[in-house]
């Protein structure tokens, strides 16, 4: 009778296990924010020109890491500089990263009001690119997601005296020239795949490879890349189980125990 009892009362207990997972089970996943991390930089150039190592920045880069939460900025009224056949001029640089791991946010802009760059030699332009702005945003959160924008303002390139109207929010990673030694990307997406969830946006990514390449035959002038209005945004999160996950757990002790003591009960006795 004892053993009866027992059973039954192991099998009610099955039962609210089994009703307590099936109401639980519509109960979402928390989740634990371990780190965020962001930052952002207006102007990174790193570049070859003539043979010669031309490199400026990252400039006016803001950055930090939760915990504890932060929020930096950083800016410069303009910067200009030429190297060569490389000029380059922009108005106010502006950088700013914030993140909170209570919240489980974080954010990155980049901005540049005005910007201009040409490579070219005496009357002979190559490439001139203007803007009157140039800006990206990465952000994440603890779903956890990553999402990257950018916008351009008034942005055009001109290639040997060809101009394109640039888009004023262009679609991730759109490839908007590749030739002659040169590609641009207006806003470049890169995924960061060393966290739960993170992205790299570069408003403008140039990449020179021999640039220019005319009629087939590489000038070899420059070599590099120049990372306009770049912005990144990456978080850690752990993810804390459902409580349907602990009830099953429960569920599976309680079955273990009760496969346990019915063995005891039943084992035969030794006279």
């Amino acid at each position: 009778m004892k053993l009866k009892a027992n059973a039954l009362n192991m099998i009610g207990a099955l039962a609210l296990s089994a009703g307590l997972t099936g109401t639980l089970a519509a109960t979402p996943a928390e989740a634990n924010v371990v780190s965020v991390t962001s930052s952002s930089t207006a102007l990174d150039v790193a570049l070859t020109v003539l043979g010669k190592p031309v490199t400026y920045g990252p400039l006016v880069p803001a950055s930090g890491t939760a915990p504890p939460s932060y929020s930096s900025s950083n800016g410069v009224a303009s910067f200009s500089a030429t190297a060569g056949p490389v000029s380059l001029m922009t108005g106010v640089l502006s950088d700013s990263a914030s993140g909170d791991t209570a919240t489980g946010t974080g954010t990155a802009t980049s901005s540049l009001a005005g910007f201009t760059l040409s490579v070219g030699s005496g009357p002979l332009t190559f490439l001139g690119l203007a803007a009157s702005a140039i800006s990206s945003t990465s952000s994440v959160d603890s779903t956890p997601s990553a999402i990257g924008s950018s916008t351009l303002v008034s942005a055009t390139l001109s290639i040997l005296g060809t101009t394109f109207n640039l888009p004023a929010s262009p679609s991730p990673n759109d490839v908007f020239f590749s030739a002659d030694g040169m590609t641009i990307t207006l806003n470049e997406q890169t995924p960061d795949t060393l966290e739960s969830a993170g992205i790299t946006t570069d408003a403008i990514a140039i990449t020179f490879t021999g640039f220019p390449v005319v009629s087939g035959r590489s000038l070899n002038i420059v070599n590099g890349s120049i990372d306009i209005g770049q912005s990144f945004a990456s978080i850690d999160v752990s993810a804390i189980p459902e409580a349907s996950t602990w009830a099953m757990m429960l569920l599976g002790f309680a079955g273990l125990g009760y496969a346990g003591f019915r063995k005891t009960r039943l084992a035969p006795s030794i006279v």
